[in-house]
């Protein structure tokens, strides 16, 4: 799966003069100035850091990412162009030294004792496991659309019933790199920050890996903070992953499962009454009654809203989640057309030859 490597240079290898490291951090990013900063400064806070291998792989980016990560005595690669996260890591992990890989996203900030629940948990167990941390309901930098995914991501994490999931999330997390190895690495012919993390979770699974969420592994997260950030990413992320479902057929266990298919379906629906309510009773009551499915799916997530942040921010989490239910509906609607249209190209070109 791992592709030809572009053509990149390394630098700062001050502290990588030996091998003897057994674990190796992974920091892919592309034009994060801003914050891969604060990731490498809480990394240097950390007790026992200088045990770690730290790769960053910069994709080529454009703004002075390069310039401000040289300042730090850390291993950097640099693309010779931009291929996407995918292959950035893949950089990375195949160019680690020691036999254990920790992955980091270069928008999150780890929390002092983030490496050490990471390698003891590894420790234990660490035959076809991968362990992965969650985002702190904190946020980095606060405004309300921050807040609202930043706790929508932990209740999710928090309250799931098995610690076995199906889905890989490289944010933070931690496997031996012969498993990674052994599935292949990301795929990196899906370019950008997609769905390439739910792709290789997948195929972790079908070599028998388990991947387990730990609620404890926390690190804080630089979430959007702009409505329009956060739809273009849940829009194009819906859409690819509509890709990868009508591979696998299955819904996972934490995040893209049934229940919220269900209920983005329900809202994407009841949206073309909006218009009507007021004025056509049928429609009305119908709307209604979509709305109260839609409420009774996601209950215990708006109870926790208003328990954690209050009655008017949790009123706002309502609403702003039916609309953001809508977008991922509407992403998956564009996803499953783009599908039909492939399978109808790929039925009709037989019948062109013929």
């Amino acid at each position: 799966m791992y592709g030809n490597m572009c053509k990149s240079r390394q630098t700062n290898d001050k502290n990588h003069e030996t091998s003897n490291f057994k674990y190796s951090i992974i920091i892919p990013t592309y034009n994060s100035k801003h914050t891969i900063v604060k990731l490498l400064d809480s990394i240097f806070a950390t007790k026992g850091h200088e045990h770690f291998e730290i790769i960053v792989v910069d994709d080529a980016s454009t703004d002075q990412t390069y310039k401000v990560v040289k300042t730090y005595p850390v291993r950097i690669i640099v693309s010779s162009k931009n291929m996407g996260s995918a292959h950035a890591r893949n950089t990375g992990a195949f160019a680690a030294q020691s036999p254990y890989l920790i992955f980091f996203d270069a928008d999150v900030v780890i929390k002092p004792d983030t490496l050490e629940r990471l390698t003891k948990r590894i420790e234990e167990k660490n035959e076809n496991y991968v362990f992965m941390g969650i985002y702190d309901e904190n946020p980095v930098k606060i405004n309300f659309i921050s807040q609202y995914k930043a706790l929508l991501d932990s209740y999710h994490w928090r309250n799931i019933k098995t610690k076995a999931v199906t889905s890989f999330e490289p944010r933070c997390a931690i496997m031996k790199k012969s498993l990674f190895e052994k599935s292949g690495g990301f795929d990196d012919t899906i370019v950008g920050a997609d769905v390439e993390d739910y792709e290789l979770g997948y195929r972790l699974l079908d070599i028998n890996a388990k991947l387990i969420v730990d609620p404890e592994i926390k690190v804080y997260h630089h979430f959007p903070m702009s409505v329009k950030h956060l739809i273009s990413t849940l829009f194009n992320r819906t859409k690819s992953w509509i890709q990868l479902f009508s591979s696998r057929k299955k819904f996972d266990n934490v995040g893209s499962t049934i229940e919220s298919a269900l209920a983005c379906g329900i809202s994407g629906l009841s949206s073309f009454l909006l218009p009507a309510i007021g004025f056509e009773t049928s429609a009305t009551l119908a709307f209604l009654l979509m709305f109260s499915l839609f409420w009774v799916i996601f209950s215990d997530f708006f109870l926790h809203a208003f328990y954690e942040k209050g009655i008017c921010f949790g009123v706002k989490v309502i609403f702003f989640h039916y609309f953001i239910c809508i977008v991922i509906f509407w992403g998956a609607v564009k996803g499953i057309s783009r599908r039909l249209c492939q399978c109808m190209i790929n039925m009709w070109q037989p019948i062109r030859q013929f």
